[in-house]
């Protein structure tokens, strides 16, 4: 349909000018790195645009996005978000490099014109991927979380809140990532460093959610790359269900744990190692237990069959997992 350029009294249009030019460049760098093939530099770009959108709907207030822009927004974002996984696992999952491509006239639109409308009717629950109505809440929640917070600051990430039960006495599990060891942490090496934690169904390797990524982590130590106190991954799907899922495909449920950092002289985010734990080495009867993973060498495999270590020196990440009844 017809686009009205009409913008609502008040809203500040040259701050949404900027940010359109800002979101433009990004999508057309990452077009431009897909067209390449260069599978790694195309997920680092998807994944740059992908929070930069979203650090903006979680300030909403400052663009004063009405709620149908909120709601392209998460569209969007869900959209962004399965493009990185399938550059990231190599998996189809309905959008591909074409659908990307049909994105650039809602990019010329976006945030100039308050009724432009998102190409794509967008499903991601179907490949088990944030539903649009759940992005929205959480933008909703984490805008809430930051207007409370004055010292908040987006560091980028996307952690999603405490999923809501779907039945009484229902139980979830809650990772805090506390520490993944590294030779020469404390050298200056790891830039942006962050962790992805995907669930994923073994030994397929196929995704049963989204995955989920933490801020960048600040802190380090000589042989750690060190998460803030509050990095906790709240896994979306109830345990009852990937007990059932385990059981289902007579295999398991795993959760993979992969360090990013970004290299300036590649301009990419690349994959420093990776861990992984699986649902039935927990002992679900407990609330709380410690874990300490070997860290393993690139590349990642979401099959949990194929390792080596990431080195000779004893490196571990130390993950808290909990047992929470809902």
């Amino acid at each position: 349909g017809r686009v009205s350029s009409a913008c609502p009294p008040g809203v500040d249009m040259s701050a949404r000018h900027a940010r359109n030019r800002d979101f433009h460049d990004m999508y057309e760098q990452a077009l431009e790195c897909d067209g390449w093939g260069d599978v790694d530099a195309a997920e680092t770009a998807y994944r740059r645009l992908r929070d930069a959108v979203r650090g903006e709907a979680e300030t909403h207030e400052v663009l004063d996005l009405s709620r149908w822009e909120l709601q392209q927004t998460a569209k969007l974002l869900s959209v962004l978000s399965l493009r990185v996984d399938e550059l990231r696992t190599g998996r189809d999952l309905g959008v591909g490099a074409g659908a990307c491509k049909e994105l650039r006239l809602f990019f010329d639109q976006y945030l100039l014109y308050p009724n432009a409308e998102f190409p794509f009717d967008v499903d991601p629950e179907a490949v088990g991927a944030l539903p649009v109505e759940r992005q929205l809440e959480r933008i909703a929640e984490t805008s809430s979380f930051a207007s409370r917070d004055s010292s908040f600051s987006f560091r980028g990430g996307s952690l999603l809140p405490p999923v809501r039960s779907q039945r009484r006495g229902d139980r979830a599990l809650i990772f805090k990532l506390i520490k993944i060891g590294v030779k020469d942490a404390d050298k200056g090496g790891y830039i942006d460093a962050r962790a992805s934690v995907s669930v994923v169904s073994t030994p397929s390797g196929d995704l049963i959610e989204a995955t989920q990524e933490t801020p960048v982590a600040l802190r380090r130590e000589p042989r750690h790359v060190v998460f803030d106190d509050d990095t906790f991954v709240h896994v979306q799907t109830p345990l009852r269900v990937l007990l059932e899922t385990a059981k289902t495909n007579g295999g398991d449920v795993s959760f993979v744990i992969e360090l990013r950092h970004f290299k300036p002289k590649k301009k990419k985010t690349s994959v420093k190692g990776w861990c992984f734990f699986s649902l039935s080495e927990l002992d679900l009867s407990r609330a709380t237990q410690k874990l300490s993973l070997e860290v393993y060498a690139k590349p990642t495999d979401l099959r949990c069959k194929k390792m080596s270590l990431l080195s000779v020196k004893e490196l571990y990440a130390h993950v808290d997992v909990i047992v929470q009844t809902e």
